[in-house]
């Protein structure tokens, strides 16, 4: 009897170590959801800008609408 009450505190370490790490992974896992839940709007935003209007032609021309993509400056 002796022994399991002397190991109680390491127990009650490593039950504390879990779930510290348990609430981390959560919080870790909460933040890259509400980043790419952000992201995945963005996106949205950017694909309904650039869509064609309702008679078929895209009022975007393209030129300066995205200067990041496709330059070859480097």
């Amino acid at each position: 009897m002796e022994t399991t009450s002397q190991n109680l505190p390491y127990l009650f370490a490593a039950f504390a170590v879990a779930w510290i790490v348990f609430l981390a992974y959560a919080g870790y896992m909460s933040w890259k959801r509400q980043t790419l839940e952000r992201e995945v709007q963005e996106l949205t935003a950017m694909a309904a800008e650039s869509a064609p209007d309702e008679s078929g032609a895209n009022t975007d021309s393209g030129a300066g609408a995205h200067p990041q993509v496709g330059r070859d400056d480097e």
